[in-house]
């Protein structure tokens, strides 16, 4: 029998929880301590039957390979291990859907994100970053690359002479910032949990 391309790639909800749990564990065991969970997106259905239907060839009607409304459950899934592990996550799956025209504006096919859904993914993540981890902030970050108008590119090499041991200082002094702020993190989290 022909199997649907969301069958073979079919994760039950409750597998799918728990394979977001071991991934969570695993960074905290390996000393990652600031995690942001995202939701799956939205899906737009009547565009994934489209879609489907260009992949076959086809014009007759075809159920859709994935819908909104299943979607969601893995979104719940997702907001559940967030909430037991005490940490933040961006719902994806209710703010696109809060934009009028959400699923022609943020989706390609229906399920993968249009240059401006990716756009608004990048600035809900970035807000949640700044809401639950400052040190991660954008104006905090070292920056790795000369700006455009510090290259002199006549002489590449003297920018790098010049300035490659600046941007290891900063870089070194960015990361004992962060690690400090993790360790601080840890701490909190592991007073919480003690009372």
């Amino acid at each position: 029998t022909d199997v649907t391309c969301s069958e073979r790639q079919h994760v039950p909800v409750a597998e799918y929880a728990s394979n977001l749990e071991h991934m969570i564990k695993a960074a905290q065991a390996a000393g990652v301590h600031r995690i942001v969970l995202l939701t799956p997106p939205p899906v737009g259905n009547d565009a994934r039957v489209r879609h489907q239907q260009i992949r076959m060839g086809i014009s007759d009607p075809v159920p859709p390979d994935r819908t909104l409304e299943y979607a969601q459950q893995y979104a719940q899934a997702v907001a559940d291990v967030a909430a037991k592990h005490k940490l933040p996550f961006v719902d994806l799956y209710k703010t696109l859907q809060q934009t009028d025209g959400w699923r022609e504006l943020y989706l390609e096919d229906g399920l993968h994100f249009t240059p401006e859904g990716s756009r608004k993914v990048w600035l809900e993540l970035k807000d949640v970053i700044q809401d639950n981890y400052q040190e991660l902030s954008l104006d905090r970050l070292a920056n790795q690359m000369p700006w455009w108008d510090q290259w002199n590119d006549t002489q590449p090499d003297t920018y790098w002479s010049d300035t490659l041991p600046q941007l290891k200082a900063n870089t070194e002094a960015a990361a004992a910032a962060a690690a400090a702020g993790a360790a601080a993190s840890k701490q909190g989290q592991d007073n919480s949990t003690m009372n």
